[in-house]
């Protein structure tokens, strides 16, 4: 319910800014109101109360959408130069061949393109802070789990985060299978990089920050941060060991088995979260017809290494153990929100 107001709250505001500002167009260019007319004050007035009303609201809305100021300043700009080009051509019959109509004309094309210019330029830029933070991470618990005696390696501090641990293949290969319409709660974030890694780490973001390793700049999810192949296991078994939660797509590949195996023997199951893949296409598409073969040969490799995982289900699994049992729940849509749900009944679980 919570979710269906949010979403009405973007529409109704998108409605007010597009409004507000359309309405300064056409008070300036078309009606041609100034400061010496009567009804330029309750025109100034009104335009002013849409559009601040609009943008209040939406800003409001930015927790859940996790955007940056700057993209809601480039979101302005889009609407108000789309909102400007539809008043003048649907309400005003503006064409760019009459003097007021060309001049509009430019000015909705300014704003509309330095709205695009403004969303292009911070593209990437919450990920590129992430792979900041997650490094920063990683060097502190590198420094910390170091083999060589260190006097101030107890001194070493770093913030609390969640884990993601994953065969490098599956990177942007569960995709989400749909896009959604205009104004919909994730039309900014979508960008080619919408999948199963990115959904968890917009779930989790608001709790704590997720790192997983990798190459910078390779996806957009989990912060990633940079290891040596001398190093690597060191540094994964320290982030396994220290992380509040672990959130792994089991593998019967080396290296993630090798994790896997870590996790199982250093008695982190507790706090480990697995996440089986759909081998049916629903919400999301890819390399499915993969999954139940892959998913087989994970069970047989996890059975040598003590781990006994549940079989594959058609549209996927977030599993748990818990004591004796294994509690599960079924992948959920494309929605942030309804993963962070999902994880929350898992870590919330008790043994029975």
């Amino acid at each position: 319910m919570k979710l269906f107001f949010v979403k009405i709250s973007i529409w109704l505001a998108s409605l007010l800014m597009i409004l507000g500002v359309a309405g300064f167009i056409a008070n300036a260019f078309i009606i041609k109101n100034n400061p010496f007319t009567f009804y330029f004050i309750p025109g100034l007035s009104i335009n002013a109360t849409m559009l601040g009303s609009g943008y209040l609201l939406l800003y409001k809305c930015a927790p859940a959408l996790l955007l940056s100021r700057t993209k809601w300043l480039g979101s302005l700009f889009v609407f108000a130069g789309v909102g400007g080009f539809l008043v003048d051509t649907l309400f005003f019959k503006q064409t760019p061949l009459s003097p007021e109509g060309l001049i509009s004309f430019v000015i909705n094309a300014i704003l509309l393109g330095t709205g695009y210019l403004v969303l292009h330029k911070c593209s990437g830029a919450e990920q590129k802070r992430d792979d900041r933070r997650a490094q920063a991470i990683v060097s502190a618990i590198l420094h910390f789990e170091s083999p060589v005696p260190n006097l101030d390696a107890k001194a070493v501090t770093w913030e609390p985060f969640f884990i993601y641990l994953r065969p490098f293949d599956s990177t942007n290969k569960y995709k989400i299978k749909s896009k959604v319409v205009p104004f919909e709660l994730e039309q900014f974030e979508y960008d080619g990089y919408d999948d199963i890694e990115r959904l968890t780490a917009r779930a989790l973001k608001a709790t704590l920050r997720i790192i997983a390793l990798g190459n910078p700049g390779e996806h957009r999810g989990a912060g990633r941060a940079l290891t040596t192949e001398q190093d690597w296991q060191r540094v994964a078994l320290g982030l396994i060991k220290h992380a509040t939660f672990i959130f792994v797509i089991p593998s019967y590949h080396l290296g993630t088995l090798w994790e896997v195996k870590q996790i199982v023997e250093g008695n982190y199951l507790n706090k480990t979260i697995f996440i089986t893949p759909p081998s049916k296409e629903g919400d999301y598409s890819g390399a499915l017809h993969d999954v139940p073969l892959g998913w087989r040969k994970t069970q047989d490799a996890c059975q040598d290494i003590g781990l006994s995982l549940p079989d594959s289900t058609d549209y996927g699994l977030l599993f748990r153990f818990v004591g004796t049992r294994t509690v599960h729940e079924t992948l959920p849509g494309p929605n942030p929100d309804l993963w962070r749900k999902a994880f929350q009944r898992l870590i919330d679980a008790k043994e029975s």
